[in-house]
């Protein structure tokens, strides 16, 4: 519903996540571990926050959406008989960490989609602002960083999507579609994608884009060539994109991908679908880890064999006090990122490459 919003500042707007996998289990000792325990809902504060949870990710990580979900009664964050009902989503998640990994992966997500969006209507919108930086104690919450200070996956994300420079594919309208269907007080529908890109620098850029229509695989199915680019400072200039590479003919198997001639910006990605509906390989398929050790820490390094969505590496699971440089990092086949991990761990360099610690949106395909 972010896009349903064209504000003059978005102020200020946010989404809930629990924290690090060490904060939650430090302070939270439900038997058993499970979104709707006793101990889980006193260290959630949101009127049915844990539900609300569950409820965003129908029909993005989850199957369904509001009209086809069981409900039942819900009073004060907790499932009772009564008039109030909210979703209960009794079997979706048997595995606690899978859980855990779900909501924050989608609280990122979602911040992500609605800054970009806030972002792609300068100069009409002129800043957002989300909520919140920071906790004050542990607690499942609309915080980037946990009371022990680690960084959630939304840390990652919003310094991408906060970046000086930023590109992101929107759908837009255009004059001509505007002419015939544009109705006094309703909403004119968009009609083609474009390429959006933003700089907010005091430096101008000039350079070119490639974008394309890929297969998951990588299979290019369509290109189109943006040249002569230029961008003042700051500035900020939208690119309609061909037919041909803004149409999904596999939505569930395709990605358009841009790619700028330089890395003054970051590449975009647009998903051809939710994570629900797309083709993701599982891990074991998607990539292959490597772990060593390094001066500060341990190196790990992640090669793609196919499309790898959201790579996220836990590693206050081996190490309470470790910190991780990158995060929200997806990779097209073929491709290899190396994440430095600052730890004082002794033991194997590989404890940060278990399925449970180095985690992407591949995990969740059920």
């Amino acid at each position: 519903m972010y896009a349903d919003y064209t504000p003059r500042f978005a102020d200020e707007f946010g989404y809930q996540a629990p924290p690090a996998w060490s904060t939650l289990v430090g302070a939270v000792h439900d038997e058993k571990l499970e979104p709707f325990g006793d101990q889980m809902l006193v260290h959630q504060k949101a009127s049915g926050g844990n539900y609300k949870l569950a409820r965003g990710m129908r029909g993005h990580i989850t199957p369904g959406d509001l009209n086809d979900v069981s409900f039942g009664g819900v009073v004060n964050g907790t499932p009772k008989d009564g008039e109030h009902s909210w979703l209960i989503p009794t079997d979706d998640w048997a595995d606690i960490e899978d859980w855990h990994w779900a909501t924050q992966l989608q609280q990122a997500q979602a911040m992500r989609f609605g800054v970009e969006h806030m972002r792609s209507l300068e100069p009409v919108n002129a800043g957002a602002l989300i909520w919140q930086l920071n906790d004050d104690w542990p607690v499942v919450s609309w915080a980037a960083v946990d009371f022990n200070g680690h960084r959630k996956p939304i840390w990652y994300a919003s310094r991408d999507f906060f970046a000086p420079r930023l590109a992101t594919i929107q759908p837009r309208t255009s004059e001509e579609y505007r002419a015939t269907h544009s109705w006094e007080g309703v909403k004119t529908d968009t009609d083609h994608l474009e390429l959006i890109v933003l700089n907010d620098t005091r430096e101008p850029w000039t350079g070119s884009w490639t974008v394309e229509r890929r297969t998951l695989a990588g299979d290019v199915l369509a290109t189109q060539r943006i040249d002569d680019v230029t961008i003042g400072a700051p500035g900020h200039r939208g690119f309609p994109l061909d037919e041909s590479v803004a149409t999904f003919g596999d939505p569930a198997n395709e990605l358009i991908v841009a790619t700028p001639s330089d890395d003054a910006f970051p590449r975009v990605i647009l998903n051809g679908a939710e994570i629900i509906d797309q083709r993701l390989a599982a891990p074991a398929d998607a990539f292959s880890a490597t772990a060593g050790r390094a001066a500060d820490g341990m190196e790990l390094t992640v090669t793609a064999r196919g499309y790898v969505r959201d790579l996220f590496c836990m590693v206050d699971k081996v190490d309470p006090a470790a910190r991780v440089d990158e995060g929200m990092v997806s990779l097209l086949p073929g491709e290899t990122v190396t994440l430095h991990i600052t730890t004082s761990h002794t033991g194997d360099p590989a404890d940060f490459a278990e399925a449970n610690v180095l985690r992407t949106a591949n995990d969740l395909k059920r």
